[in-house]
């Protein structure tokens, strides 16, 4: 499936955690929304959109959403 929209430069995280299988997550903020994908790396993973009513509660939501996945094992993914 095609992404919700452009991967904003600002806010934006890209994850990965090695376990039986590499995993990723990538979470961004596109004006009031949040989107994740996260799944095994080479499949199309699950997508998740939540819309906030103000941009500062998607800030804050997309905080939290790139937190969860750090503390759940994840870390930052550069080539």
């Amino acid at each position: 499936a095609s992404p919700p929209g452009h991967v904003p430069p600002g806010d934006s995280r890209s994850l990965r955690r090695r376990g039986d299988q590499y995993e990723f997550a990538l979470v961004y903020r596109q004006g009031n929304a949040v989107i994740s994908r996260h799944g095994v790396v080479g499949t199309r993973g699950v997508w998740r959109v939540v819309e906030y009513p103000t941009s500062p509660s998607a800030s804050n939501a997309y905080a939290r959403e790139a937190s969860r996945f750090v503390t759940d094992g994840f870390s930052d993914y550069r080539e």
